[in-house]
C-alpha cells in the first residue's frame, strides 16, 4: 500500500483553501469509466486544511471530494 500526498488549491465561494491530501491509487475495473479516466481510481485517506496556525484535518463533503478527484485526474495527464 502506497499513500501519496498532494497540495491542492480549491476555489471556495468566499476564498481559496489550500488542502493537503493523502490518497491511494487503485486500478479501476474496466466497466468503471463514468468518473475519472477509467484506468485508475483514487481513495482519499485524509484531508488537511492549511490555516495560519497550522494544518487541521477536515471531513470531506461529496462536493469537495469531487473537486479533489478532478484535480488529481488532471494531474495524471
Amino acid at each position: 500500500m502506497t499513500i501519496y500526498n498532494e497540495w491542492i488549491d480549491i476555489k471556495g465561494a468566499k476564498n481559496d483553501h489550500l488542502l493537503e491530501v493523502y490518497y491511494e491509487v487503485f486500478p479501476s475495473e474496466p466497466d468503471v469509466g463514468l468518473f475519472g479516466n477509467g484506468k485508475v481510481y483514487f481513495e482519499i485517506v485524509q484531508t488537511n486544511l492549511l490555516t495560519k496556525s497550522g494544518a487541521r484535518q477536515i471531513d470531506l463533503t461529496w462536493e469537495l471530494a469531487d473537486q479533489i478527484n478532478e484535480v488529481l485526474y488532471e494531474r495524471l495527464h
